[in-house]
């Protein structure tokens, strides 16, 4: 969840590791910090962020600080998970002597034994965190081998129980830096001949090194002198394989836009036209999805299939089981990652003829990987829609399609959404053809995804009028959002959004549930959104609207293209192409997302940091 990064090399390393702390300010923001070894030890800078504060402050307090030119230093964003936020509590963390200093990602979950073991060995713990235990523990592991910081940090290591991934440097190895993962991500790269950078992603790294390396579960990388030694939790030495690194400058900056969130959310019809290009069709085959295609006898002998995810992805898996189910006619299931694990989602399945997509724009979840675990120790196979090329479950997974958006900065999801569910559509496309559609319907099928792309472009014809509603909605505390069939899952993602970067308590709801007890909510001027698409639903939902309409409630419709009848009927609309359901969701989704972008930014927020959030969960 936190982002790590250090640079060590022959250049000053603070403004390296600067920049690459900003660039991960999407993995945490709740406090920030910086450690640089220089000749008179290791100096630290670490605040926790003030709330009407952003990371220029910071880098100001560091500027005023000597480093002595230092060439190796380490930083750190943090998303407070043991101990509040607080300078304290932030990162690095130190031993007892201050010559250990470490930044740490992920949880330790053996932090009670540990904690009393070292309390009982002498050690002053000062912060609330797992992290500084890591800390002391190398620092008594040290004092018990003779001052070997090697087999010191390999000891400490194999003591520690969770996910997890370290950078640690030492005062007495003035060029020493040491890197370890077990479960949560870390690359490291050459940068130039004996310069090296360690980071959480590659985006810290891109600027300077297009290859590098993907660390794996249980390897340490231990640089000193201008050299990288790659071994096993077990002190042998190893191989890591190369990768290069996915991603360019340009995607890491605003590009005329005042926010991350507000440039991917415009980006959306060039980057799901990447997601689709080459892949669809008008003709035989329709569709080709190399990553797929190696296990597609197996996908094809399937009858009942699961889609897993957290958060956004979980919306989006909603989908991805309706869209079987009505095209296929086979069993699918959305399951939220996080519960895979209490409750036997398998139970009645073969395993042979079961498949689970795990859905995840980081590839780095840790509920997903957990997930996956489990699905695959009981002999089901399973695959990935991921957005990040490498990535943890991206390797995890037997086989899989990537989204193709690029990166994703701002930590409210917008184009991975819209993504994943083409790419959903695009799977459904691929067994279709094989399983029970005719030639006709494949290609009226492919039409309709190689549309979407352009028919956001009506969307966003219509942004000043949705910037002036999410205006006269700014002093709402709550609103209700209303939605049948496939827009059950598009009201609910609509909702996360408003409820991240707005902080709205937006109550979504079918809109077939109302009377059932959501109805008295509604008073007059209560705003409702209701996704009022033309589709098979439509009569159902103009009785929902009407409904409300008579205990005096607001009404906003998103609302198809021509349909005249259900413009009027609202009291406002927002117009969406005229797409059948399973796709008009993207660009409902996409209104919603304009919304909640507009409201967060008229009620004086940092839509790009929402509070207590991170983009990536690697915690469990």
């Amino acid at each position: 969840m936190c982002g790590i990064v250090g640079y060590v090399g022959d250049e000053y390393a603070v403004p390296i590791v600067l920049e690459g702390v900003e660039k991960q300010e999407y993995r945490g923001y709740d406090s920030w910090g910086i450690g640089a070894n220089t000749e008179g030890g290791i100096i630290i800078v670490k605040h926790k962020k003030p709330d009407d504060q952003e990371f220029d402050w910071f880098v100001e307090r560091v500027m005023r600080v000597d480093f002595c030119s230092s060439r190796n230093a380490i930083g750190h964003n943090r998303w407070a998970t043991n101990g509040e936020p607080s300078d304290i509590n932030a990162h690095p963390q130190t031993d007892c002597t201050r010559k250990i200093a470490l930044v740490h990602n992920g949880t330790i979950e053996n932090y009670r034994e540990l904690k009393d073991f070292l309390l009982a060995r002498g050690h002053i713990i000062k912060s609330e965190t797992d992290s500084e235990l890591i800390a002391h523990l190398i620092e008594d592991m040290q004092k018990q081998n003779g001052g070997n910081i090697r087999s010191a940090i390999i000891k400490a290591v194999n003591q520690l129980q969770g996910a997890f991934s370290l950078l640690i440097m030492h005062a007495d190895h003035p060029t020493l830096q040491v890197a370890v993962k077990k479960g949560s991500p870390l690359v490291y790269a050459e940068v130039k001949p004996s310069c090296f950078m360690v980071a959480s992603s590659p985006l810290p790294i891109i600027k300077y090194a297009r290859n590098g390396k993907d660390i794996e579960d249980g390897q340490i990388v231990f640089i000193e002198n201008g050299k990288a030694e790659e071994l096993s939790f077990a002190d042998e030495k190893i191989k890591i394989n190369p990768i290069i690194f996915e991603g360019t400058e340009e995607e890491l900056k605003h590009e005329g836009f005042p926010h991350f969130m507000l440039k991917e959310i415009y980006e959306q019809p060039c980057k799901l036209g990447e997601t689709i290009a080459g892949r669809v069709f008008t003709h035989e085959p329709f569709i080709r999805l190399g990553g797929v295609e190696p296990v597609l006898p197996q996908l094809l002998a399937c009858d009942q299939f699961f889609f897993i995810g957290s958060g956004t992805s979980y919306r989006a898996a909603m989908l991805g089981a309706w869209m079987f189910k009505n095209y296929l006619n086979v069993r699918a299931q959305a399951v939220q990652a996080s519960e895979v694990g209490s409750h036997n989602i398998l139970a009645g399945c073969q395993p042979d003829k079961t498949v689970a997509f795990v859905i995840s724009q980081s590839g780095e979840t840790r509920d997903l990987q957990l997930a996956i675990e489990e699905i695959q120790a009981k002999g089901v196979m399973c695959l990935g829609i991921v957005n990040v090329v490498g990535s943890k479950i991206a390797r995890m997974t037997k086989a899989g399609t990537y989204l193709r958006v690029g990166p994703e900065i701002g930590v409210a999801s917008t184009k991975a959404f819209t993504a994943m569910v083409l790419s959903e559509a695009m799977l459904t496309l691929l067994l279709g053809r094989h399983k029970n559609m005719t030639r006709d319907e494949c290609i009226t099928f492919a039409n309709q995804i190689l549309a979407v792309p352009g028919c956001l472009e009506l969307i966003f014809q219509q942004a000043d009028e949705i910037q002036t509603l999410a205006k006269s909605m700014v002093d709402q505390s709550a609103l209700m959002l209303l939605g049948r069939g496939y827009h059950y899952a598009t009201i609910l993602e609509g909702a996360l959004k408003m409820t991240e970067v707005a902080y709205i308590a937006a109550v979504p709801e079918l809109a077939g549930e109302m009377k059932h007890g959501p109805i008295a909510l509604i008073k007059p001027k209560f705003p409702v959104i209701v996704v009022a698409a033309k589709d098979g639903l439509r009569g159902a939902v103009i009785q929902n609207i009407m409904e409300i309409q008579a205990r005096g409630a607001f009404v906003i419709g998103i609302c198809t293209n021509g349909d005249e009848e259900m413009q009027k009927l609202v009291d406002k609309s927002i117009i969406i192409p005229d797409l059948p359901s399973h796709l008009a969701t993207i660009p409902a989704a996409v209104v919603f997302q304009l919304l909640a972008y507009y409201l967060g930014v008229e009620r004086g927020y940092n839509v790009d940091k929402p509070r207590n959030l991170a983009k990536a969960v690697t915690v469990g």
